[in-house]
């Protein structure tokens, strides 16, 4: 009986375990946070009008400059991290999918960030 509940508790610390972000998930998150509450408000509804495929409007000017802090913010993190973009983040991590360009797995469905 000692070892099933030695083994069971081995199990929930295994289950426990995080693994770290990737720079590329750490470069996304910093962005997140150096923008304003604005921005981030506006980026969310840009996302689920991308996700609902409801964006057949052009983009406000308001918009349009949250969308280019983001861009301009996830660019500076990723120089902050020592590479010379984004994109060679996406090359020498051999992840990609166009993430700051779309939305896409930054905001969760309640809208807090992942």
């Amino acid at each position: 009986m000692q070892s099933l509940r030695r083994r069971v508790r081995a199990l929930e610390r295994l289950l426990q375990l995080r693994l770290p972000p990737s720079p590329l998930e750490q470069i996304r998150r910093l962005a997140l946070e150096s923008l304003s509450s604005q921005d981030l408000e506006l980026l969310w509804v840009i996302l689920r009008e991308q996700k609902e495929e409801t964006q057949s409007r052009e983009l406000s000017a308001r918009e349009q400059a949250a969308w280019a802090a983001w861009l301009g913010s996830v660019e500076a993190e990723a120089r902050r991290m020592g590479f010379r973009s984004f994109a060679e983040a996406e090359r020498i991590t051999g992840l990609s999918g166009g993430v700051p360009r779309r939305l896409n797995n930054v905001f969760r469905e309640d809208g807090q960030l992942r």
